[in-house]
C-alpha cells in the first residue's frame, strides 16, 4: 500500500531581503526581493514560504521541510527535484517509524 502524501504550504519567516536571492548583483537582487514580497501582499503564500511534504500511512505521519521557497504554485512545485527528494525522504522516515513499530505490544489496562 502507498502512503498519502501532502504538501503544506508555511508562512516562512526568514526575511524574503538578503536570503531570496543574493546574486552580487544588488540591483537585480532588490527586484526580485521586491517582486516576492508584492505577491505576498497579494496573499500568494507560494511567493516566499516553507514546504512541508507530509507521508500518512493509517494514522502515523513523518514529514520533510524545506524553507526559503519560492514557486509560482503547487505544480510548480511539484516538477521540481526537491520534491521527489522529499517524498523519499517523508517516506523513508515513515517506513522507519512502522519498521520500530513491529514487535511492540501494547499492555490492555
Amino acid at each position: 500500500m502507498d502512503p498519502e502524501i501532502t504538501i503544506i504550504v508555511h508562512e516562512e519567516h526568514q526575511d524574503v531581503r538578503g536570503n531570496a536571492q543574493v546574486s552580487g548583483d544588488d540591483k537585480d537582487d532588490k527586484a526580485v526581493e521586491d517582486a516576492l514580497l508584492e505577491r505576498l501582499e497579494r496573499g500568494d503564500i507560494w511567493a516566499w514560504c516553507s514546504i512541508e511534504v507530509r507521508a500518512e500511512f493509517r494514522g502515523i505521519t513523518a514529514s520533510d521541510y524545506l524553507g526559503g521557497c519560492c514557486y509560482e504554485n503547487e505544480a510548480d512545485f511539484k516538477a521540481c527535484p526537491y520534491y521527489r527528494d522529499m517524498v523519499r525522504e517523508a517516506t523513508g522516515k515513515l517506513a522507519d517509524m512502522i519498521a520500530d513499530l513491529q514487535g511492540v505490544v501494547i499492555r490492555v489496562l
